[in-house]
C-alpha cells in the first residue's frame, strides 16, 4: 500500500513539473511574440522633411550646416515620432563651385528624402579708400586775384579717389567742407592747402601747394 501511495505522488509530481514546464514555454512563448509584434508594429514605413534647415543658402567654401532640420517617420501602425539627428546620413553636399540648386539626400532606417541648396561666390570685399589727388587746380596766383577769387578757383577743381582694389572714382566735386588752410594774404607767399575727404567709411587727406605772387 505504501508503494503504490509512493507512486502515485511521484507520478503527481512529474505531472506538475511537466504543467509547469509547458505554462512557463507559453508564457515565454507570448513575451517573444509579443516583441516581434511591437518590433513589427513600430517598423518605418515613410519619412518626411517636417522642418527644414535654417540655412539654405551658401557661399564657396562653406560646411554644411543642418540645424532646424527635423526629419519625422511614419510607423505602419500610424504613430509619427521624431528620427534623431545622429541615425541620420547626410549625402551630396560641395560647395566647392557655384550651384543654383544642389539637392542634399537624408537617408533614414533605409528611407529617403531630399532638400535643395544654393551655393554661390562670396561677395567680395567693400573697397578702401587710400589716397585721393586733387585735379584741375591752378597752384600759382598773383596776390589781387589770390585773394579775390581764390577759394573759389579752388573749389572748382575735382578730386580723384583712389582705391585698394584698384578702382578709381573721379567725378568728385572739391567742396568747401574738403578744404582747410585757405586764407588771405599781404604779401607773396606759399600756402599748404589741406584737402581732406570722408567716403563715408574712410578719411584721407593731401597736401596741396599754392604759391602766391606779386
Amino acid at each position: 500500500m505504501r508503494l503504490k501511495n509512493r507512486s502515485n505522488k511521484k507520478t503527481l509530481k512529474i505531472v506538475v513539473i511537466v504543467l509547469a514546464a509547458i505554462l512557463a514555454v507559453l508564457a515565454i512563448a507570448a513575451v517573444i511574440g509579443t516583441i516581434v509584434y511591437n518590433k513589427r508594429s513600430n517598423e518605418v514605413e515613410s519619412i518626411y522633411i517636417s522642418s527644414y534647415p535654417n540655412k539654405r543658402t551658401y557661399y564657396v567654401g562653406d560646411e554644411l550646416d543642418i540645424h532646424g532640420l527635423v526629419i519625422h517617420s511614419f510607423s505602419k501602425t500610424g504613430t509619427s515620432s521624431i528620427a534623431p539627428s545622429y541615425a541620420l546620413k547626410i549625402s551630396g553636399f560641395d560647395s566647392s563651385e557655384p550651384c543654383e540648386k544642389q539637392w542634399i539626400t537624408v537617408e533614414y532606417m533605409g528611407f529617403t528624402v531630399q532638400y535643395d541648396v544654393e551655393i554661390s561666390e562670396p561677395p567680395k570685399p567693400t573697397p578702401t579708400l587710400e589716397s585721393i589727388e586733387v585735379v584741375g587746380l591752378k597752384t600759382e596766383y598773383d596776390i589781387e586775384y589770390w585773394n579775390k577769387y581764390g577759394l573759389d578757383d579752388i573749389r572748382g577743381a575735382m578730386l580723384k579717389c583712389y582705391y585698394n582694389d584698384g578702382s578709381v572714382v573721379d567725378n568728385v566735386y572739391l567742396l568747401h567742407e574738403h578744404i582747410s588752410g585757405v586764407r588771405k594774404v599781404d604779401a607773396p607767399c606759399t600756402l599748404d592747402i589741406t584737402v581732406r575727404y570722408s567716403d563715408g567709411v574712410n578719411t584721407v587727406e593731401t597736401t596741396v601747394t599754392i604759391t602766391i605772387t606779386d
